[in-house]
Parts: structure tokens; C-alpha cells; sequence
């Protein structure tokens, strides 16, 4: 395996009609990491800041955490990253290691029941944490803005975001699921810059 990377990166809400998703005011946050989005800032530029939203994750009956990551920089497209124990799940991550791994995915997005988004992705070994020990590793791609502001609306609230990955070494794909929380205030102060030089 190749030596961890930095974080990728971040996400944000519609408030009303005529009123930006990333003006609202920050609510309250619950104490279940799941049923909130985490802010993370980066020490080296204040304006790079990440969402982070805990989930679960299955490959071939085995289960563990996993951690969804969206990252903003004002100058930089908006990421989606996804942190599972690859160890645990005993899922191959080799294949999908640096930018000229021979596997890329897709990796496929499903909001509820729309219609889903597939990406490009590449990874590394993170150097995040999670419960579970063992070797965790981290897939990152872009994610697609309109997207996004769906999962700013009220109608996207409680609903699942799944992930599903493909293996090289099995017909199983790689399943992580996330609830999309009622407390999105994370992720609207986190995506509101990128959301703001879209415009």
C-alpha cells in the first residue's frame, strides 16, 4: 500500500424560495454523529472545510463503519469522498490505489429513489479514523452540484444515500449507506463558498 493522503473534500440546504441554501443559520447538533453533519477545517487553509456524515457499510457478510466526506474550496470543484475498514470487510482496495489504478469504479450514487449518478474514483489509505481498527481506505471522486442541492431540500431529508463500489475479486459490490439527517447545517456552511462562486 501506498503511504495515506490528505483529506478529501465537502456539502450544504434551500431555506426558502427567493433564500440561499448557505445564508441559514446554523441549528442545533444532535449527539449521534449519524443525524448530523460533522465540520472539519483544515489547519493549513481556513477556507477548505469538509462535511462528514458516519454511515454503515456490507461487502460479502461482513459489516462495518463508514464515513462520507464532502469537502469545499472556493477555488477548487467540490469533492465526495467515502472511508470504509477495508480490512475488516476483507475488500480488495488495491486495485483502486492512485491515479493509474487499473480499477475506477464506477462508483454509483443513489438518493431515495431517484435516478442514479455514477463517478470515476481512484483512492489511497486515509488518515482518518474510524470505530473499527484495522486498514481503512479512502475513495475520492467530484460530485455532481445539482445533486447536492437536492440533498439541501426538505424532501431529501431521512432519505438514503446509498453508494454501491465494484470488486475486482468478487461479483459482491461493496454497499455503504448514509441518512441523509434533518440537521444539515454542517453541510450547508461547509458548501455554501462553493455553492456561492457557482452562481
Amino acid at each position: 500500500m501506498k503511504s495515506a493522503s490528505t483529506p478529501l473534500y465537502s456539502l450544504a440546504l434551500f431555506l426558502a424560495t427567493l433564500t440561499p441554501a448557505w445564508a441559514a443559520t446554523d441549528s442545533s447538533h444532535s449527539a449521534d454523529e449519524s443525524k448530523h453533519w460533522r465540520v472539519e477545517k483544515s489547519s493549513d487553509d481556513s477556507r477548505f472545510q469538509t462535511a462528514l456524515l458516519s454511515g454503515n457499510t456490507r461487502y460479502d457478510g461482513k459489516t462495518g463503519e463508514a464515513l462520507l466526506a464532502i469537502s469545499c474550496h472556493p477555488d477548487n470543484p467540490m469533492r465526495m469522498s467515502l472511508t470504509i475498514p477495508t480490512q475488516r470487510l476483507g475488500f480488495n482496495a488495491d486495485d483502486y490505489e492512485g491515479p493509474g489504478a487499473p480499477a475506477n469504479g464506477p462508483l454509483r450514487l443513489t438518493t431515495g429513489a431517484r435516478t442514479p449518478i455514477s463517478y470515476l474514483v481512484s483512492g489511497s489509505g486515509s488518515v482518518r479514523s474510524l470505530q473499527e481498527d484495522g486498514w481503512v481506505f479512502e475513495f475520492g471522486t467530484s460530485i455532481d452540484k445539482r445533486e447536492l442541492h437536492y440533498w439541501l431540500t426538505k424532501t431529501a431529508h431521512g432519505q438514503r444515500a446509498t453508494l454501491t463500489l465494484p470488486s475486482r475479486k468478487s461479483d459482491t459490490p461493496l454497499i455503504a449507506e448514509f441518512v441523509l439527517p434533518e440537521d444539515d447545517s454542517g453541510l450547508r456552511k461547509v458548501i455554501g463558498p462553493c455553492m456561492e462562486t457557482s452562481r
